[in-house]
């Protein structure tokens, strides 16, 4: 009998993040609009409905959004070749707010192309060495095209002189190519000297928690009550899926998110 039980409630449970999954892909449709600010997806199929009626085919206001919205999107090659095509073939109303963008579209395609889709336990940790340095350089060589041609628009603009130096400190090329003017010294200074603050080490490709996902929610805490502390985390947009992080008990994780009846389980 007290079997009985044990497989109602999990009939029950199963039944109810079934409900839960469906519930959460219906809003997750229902979300998918022009309306949610954070959907650039449907925009740019608006975009591009414009961009099909003869007249609108070459407007550079659409075809200027339609760059930053796909760079948004997550797709920066087709950012920067929207972006070129604009610096190209249109006389903008404004070249340096249009290199602005452009360059930041070049230096989010570095950090997809070696970041993200290389990534070692040294991306994108500040100074960036060793196997930080990006092996495919597109990115950033172009950015730092651009960049120059931003600093003699704007010999003060800020952002643009840290960016560049930056951009050649992902190369492996700072300090010693950065243009003078453009120099901001001691950037790779060690921070275990430099500062109180200690850097970090990232472990979790060793660890098995090595996840591509946007920010959400994280909980440490003994699930299976095995006296070992597991892992669960979240995205905060309704297409990011949860992770149960089983602790296999030597210091490593097992992912066990569909065992554990989170399967669809999205957002958070």
């Amino acid at each position: 009998m007290l079997l009985c039980g044990f497989t109602i409630i999990a009939s029950c449970q199963n039944s109810s993040n079934e409900e839960m999954a469906q519930v959460l892909k219906q809003i997750n449709k229902k979300n998918n609009t022009i309306s949610n600010p954070f959907n650039p997806e449907m925009k740019l199929a608006y975009c591009d409905s414009l961009l099909n009626i003869k007249r609108l085919a070459k407007s550079q206001e659409i075809l200027f959004s339609k760059a930053s919205l796909l760079l948004k999107a997550g797709q920066e090659q087709q950012s920067v070749n929207v972006y070129k095509y604009l610096m190209d073939n249109i006389d903008f109303m404004s070249t340096d707010e249009m290199l602005s963008e452009q360059a930041i579209a070049y230096m989010r395609l570095g950090e997809r192309s070696n970041c993200m889709l290389n990534h070692t336990g040294s991306s994108c940790i500040f100074p960036i060495k060793d196997d930080g340095v990006h092996k495919i350089q597109t990115g950033s060589r172009k950015a730092i095209e651009v960049y120059k041609a931003l600093l003699k628009l704007r010999p003060d603009d800020y952002e643009s002189r840290w960016l560049i130096n930056i951009a050649y400190m992902t190369l492996g090329e700072y300090p010693q190519k950065v243009p003078k003017n453009a120099l901001i010294p001691g950037l790779n200074a060690d921070p275990d000297t430099a500062s109180q603050v200690k850097s970090f080490v990232d472990v979790a490709g060793s660890l098995g928690l090595n996840i591509n996902g946007r920010a959400g929610g994280v909980i440490v805490d003994d699930f299976n009550n095995d006296g070992y502390l597991d892992i669960m985390t979240s995205g905060w947009d309704l297409s990011d899926p949860m992770h149960y992080f089983q602790n296999n008990q030597d210091g490593t994780f097992s992912d066990r998110t569909e065992a554990a009846g989170l399967k669809g389980i999205t957002g958070g």
